[in-house]
């Protein structure tokens, strides 16, 4: 005689009470380090003087550094809660309701979880992965760190960990893979005009898989 099956009960109202406060909390602790990544810190803050013993400010002026919401780890973070399901971002910060799912609820939380573990969720931790960045690439790439803008430094640094552009450096090096992704953002490269500009100066995109590859370098760093 075959087993009876039982179905896993639905979660009760009180069950979705609790994940909702829960979330709701991680969503506040998030929330505030979004805040802090635009509110940023005062470069020429007041540094202690070891002859005078005095805190004294390097300069007049107030220079903050900042991030605003939607660079780095909170750019992820963006496109995670943007989704049709999701639709947890506004203006800028994490929006949850009571009327959401549990599905919903718990894919907040993930995305939450993922941005508050990561290194370039603070200001310090922006700051060092980009003069690390740089500075792995400094040879290679022949720059200079004060000619890199904010959105070079995210873009190498995204591009460093990225398989696709890595089969694109293998081809012809990180120099010229750099330089063509410039130049075809500078041109304003349809995706045809990008297939043709690789198949130019990098590699012959004869079949698909190498096709999808080429989209996916053009959808990430060209557009």
């Amino acid at each position: 005689m075959a087993k009876k099956r039982y179905k896993r009960p639905l979660p009760t109202i009180n069950k979705k009470q609790e994940i909702f406060k829960q979330v709701q909390n991680e969503v506040r602790e998030a929330n505030k380090r979004l805040n802090k990544l635009e509110r940023g810190y005062d470069i020429n803050r007041a540094k202690r003087n070891p002859k005078t013993g005095r805190f004294e400010r390097p300069a007049n002026t107030s220079m903050r550094k900042s991030y605003k919401s939607g660079t780095w780890s909170s750019k992820k973070l963006k496109k995670r809660l943007t989704t049709e399901t999701t639709k947890a971002w506004k203006e800028g910060r994490i929006k949850i309701n009571e009327n959401m799912t549990i599905t919903q609820l718990r894919a907040v939380q993930k995305a939450t979880r993922q941005f508050m573990k990561s290194v370039t969720s603070t200001v310090s931790g922006i700051e060092r992965v980009k003069k690390e960045t740089i500075s792995s690439l400094k040879g290679t790439l022949s720059i200079d760190e004060e000619e890199i803008t904010e959105e070079e430094a995210e873009t190498l640094y995204d591009m460093l960990s990225d398989e696709d552009f890595s089969t694109l450096v293998n081809k012809i090096g990180a120099s010229t893979a750099w330089a063509l992704i410039e130049d075809a953002k500078e041109a304003n490269d349809t995706e045809n005009q990008f297939i043709t500009r690789l198949s130019r100066y990098a590699f012959k995109i004869n079949d698909e898989t190498m096709k999808n590859k080429a989209l996916k370098i053009y959808e990430k760093y060209v557009i």
